[in-house]
């Protein structure tokens, strides 16, 4: 998993809370000289956990929790294509420039099977048995929000830099797919919280 740091150059999180406010902070590779720098990923793992981390997020406001949204880009070079545009030794810092490079945008949302409207146990007028049957289907739906997570990726390319930054073509590919198992986390020294999805941990939901 270590090879993603010869693809993965930059991670920016942009987180954006209740009132508006953008916080933005920007992840590098650090190695060599720059090891050890404030918010620099040094392994395949920590570039995991930074992608894994969630579109939709709480944290605390002084005694209440509040919805925060995540936005996580990458830029990336291609893992397949010519051999002389992997990174080899001293070639590294020559094909980062002519490697075929994209922006990756990972979006992690807990998957919702079933509509607002079928699990309502607050409508008026419900008899015995549609209330039991409502209260079950949102039990259900629960558990796979708690336990299934959709993973969707959104390639653009290719990459332009400028003096205002790096901007992209027309070019787009997206992928999606749903991943079962609990999404956990950690902190992870300057990286902050890093989330995994475990395939193997499922839990049950209040």
């Amino acid at each position: 998993m270590d090879e993603l740091t010869n693809y993965v150059d930059r991670i920016t999180i942009k987180r954006t809370n209740v009132a508006g406010a953008i916080l933005r902070a920007d992840y590098v590779f650090g190695d060599g000289a720059n090891r050890g720098a404030n918010r620099t990923f040094t392994n395949g793992l920590q570039i995991v956990g930074l992608l894994s981390i969630p579109k939709y997020e709480q944290e605390r406001a002084g005694s209440a929790l509040v919805w925060v949204t995540n936005s996580v880009v990458a830029y990336v070079r291609a893992f397949s294509g010519s051999a002389a545009d992997k990174p080899d030794g001293a070639r590294t810092a020559v094909t980062k420039d002519v490697a075929f490079g994209y922006r990756l945008t990972s979006e992690i949302v807990p998957y919702n099977p079933l509509s607002r409207l079928l699990t309502n146990t607050l409508v008026s007028g419900l008899s015995a048995i549609d209330l039991t049957n409502r209260m079950e289907l949102r039990r259900r739906a629960l558990n796979m929000q708690a336990n299934f997570n959709e993973i969707r990726l959104t390639m653009d390319w290719p990459l332009y830099t400028s003096p205002e930054g790096i901007s992209t073509g027309g070019r787009r590919k997206v992928i999606s797919t749903l991943a079962p198992g609990s999404l956990v986390s950690t902190n992870y020294a300057n990286l902050g919280r890093l989330y995994w999805i475990e395939p193997s941990i499922f839990v049950q939901a209040k």
